[in-house]
């Protein structure tokens, strides 16, 4: 194997929440702040010392609002923020066929806004809805390469749009039997996307199906057998 190596990685994170409720407006707050270091030990030398080390920080947030239109019916509208460190596996699958760390992968950064509201009836039905839109930067994605066929490496691609809407409902049909309804809509397609010589831009995100519905049912048997 051209690979021997140890590789840790550290993850320090301090958050800041806050919440309040006035009337029939509840607002919540969130900051947050991580630093991972990841670090490798090469023990293949016969390719020279390829031992690494990569910091990633940064600061997060999210804001929150929502409104009771009714006792039973709440809207809500959501802004944050993320962060998205890649995995050991995506940096240790170097391109450039060596050992240590990929050195051009970068982890993803999104921005995104929901809006969405919840009804519940008579505390046995239940509806929800949302719409919302992510701007995510640098998405990480998979290829390979004709060297090393079977073996997928990782790259940044430039900006992704997300774009969906988000349907569900839950109906307690008794006391032991429950049914879900869910359907979801997402238009995920890629913005600002050069590969080489290739203009990828205003292509759909593979694997990602663009309409999805999914149908539960959920039982409870209770247990009427009594042992001494």
């Amino acid at each position: 194997p051209d690979l021997y190596q140890n590789e840790n990685v550290y993850n320090f994170s301090l958050f800041q929440q806050w919440q309040m409720a006035i009337g029939r407006i509840e607002l919540h707050q969130l900051l947050r702040y991580d630093l991972y270091k990841f670090e490798l030990s090469d023990h293949y030398l016969f390719n020279g010392i390829q031992n690494g080390d990569k910091s990633f920080d940064n600061l997060n947030g999210s804001l929150g609002i929502g409104f009771d239109i009714l006792k039973n019916w709440n809207i809500f509208l959501n802004l944050g923020t993320s962060f998205e460190v890649p995995t050991l596996n995506e940096f240790s699958n170097n391109p450039n066929i060596t050992g240590g760390f990929n050195p051009t992968l970068q982890p993803e950064k999104s921005f995104q806004i929901e809006l969405g509201n919840k009804i519940l009836l008579d505390k046995k039905f239940e509806v929800n809805s949302s719409i919302y839109w992510i701007h995510l930067s640098d998405l990480i994605s998979g290829y390979e390469l004709p060297e090393t066929p079977g073996r997928t490496y990782f790259r940044n691609a430039s900006e992704v749009r997300r774009a969906g809407f988000e349907l569900s409902g839950v109906l307690q049909i008794s006391d032991f039997l429950k049914t879900k309804f869910q359907y979801e809509y997402a238009h995920f397609f890629f913005k600002n996307y050069f590969l080489g010589n290739n203009n990828l831009s205003g292509n759909l995100q593979p694997i990602i199906p663009k309409h999805k519905i999914v149908l539960f049912l959920d039982g409870r048997v209770k247990d009427y057998v009594n042992g001494n």
